[in-house]
């Protein structure tokens, strides 16, 4: 409809309602990032997700993958139309046709650990404790996940990504008709020690773990992705002379 508001009408509105500029909220945060890690890092990367034209490539694997998010909200159309807006404000950041954040800070946390002495990963997202080993560490994840407990998200899915767990249709969050099967603790437990043990999960629950786990599990992001990934991580290097 022609009287839907745009982001940058939502933006304009927000600024001018509650007398803020987003734009200074968003460079203030920036500096301080860079204050906190340039004092004993040579290279601070910011990473973002590509921009929802397209699909992303989890969404070929499962369809209804994050269509349980709500991308019309005042808020979220703000924030997509400050995303455009980066570029002009000379904001140096990487992001990849298909790809999402986690992807790009994956791949350069995996492929690049033996040539930087150490490697932060800024994020509130706790799903990056997965890569906390070493000299990889995370803000918001200091400890890096156990096998039992990484093997018991992936059973269990993501309900804000739309994933169900490994007893559920591919649809049943999504889904306004359909509900997700409980997975109660006895069962999830049974399942990890199968797991652990060297033994198959089977039917329709292995169909489901092996979903589970190329959506969830950060090393198992395709190659041809990760390959995407480090030209163009290799490319903000060279650009940005901090070898």
């Amino acid at each position: 409809k022609n009287d839907c508001p745009t982001g940058k009408d939502m933006m304009e509105h927000i600024e001018e309602t509650n007398g803020i500029k987003f734009t200074d909220i968003f460079l203030n945060a920036i500096n301080e990032i860079y204050a906190t890690y340039l004092s004993y890092s040579h290279i601070v990367v910011f990473c973002m997700d590509a921009r929802k034209d397209g699909i992303y490539w989890r969404n070929k694997i499962l369809l209804e993958y994050k269509l349980n998010r709500d991308t019309t909200s005042h808020l979220q159309l703000v924030i997509n139309h400050f995303i455009t807006e980066l570029p002009q404000l000379n904001f140096k950041y990487l992001q990849l046709p298909g790809c999402e954040a986690d992807d790009i800070i994956a791949s350069i946390a995996i492929n690049y650990q033996n040539q930087f002495s150490k490697i932060i990963i800024h994020s509130k997202d706790k799903d990056f404790n997965q890569l906390v080993a070493g000299n990889v560490t995370c803000t918001s994840c200091p400890i890096a996940i156990s096998n039992e407990s990484h093997l018991a998200m992936i059973l269990g899915g993501d309900r804000a990504d739309g994933i169900p767990n490994v007893i559920s249709d591919d649809d049943a969050i999504v889904n306004p008709d359909k509900r997700q099967n409980t997975l109660g603790r006895k069962l999830k437990e049974t399942y990890i020690q199968t797991i652990v043990s060297g033994d198959e999960l089977t039917g329709n629950v292995l169909k489901n773990y092996v979903r589970n786990k190329r959506l969830m599990d950060l090393r198992c992001i395709p190659e041809s992705i990760v390959k995407k990934i480090l030209v163009k991580f290799e490319e903000f290097i060279n650009e940005n002379d901090v070898r």
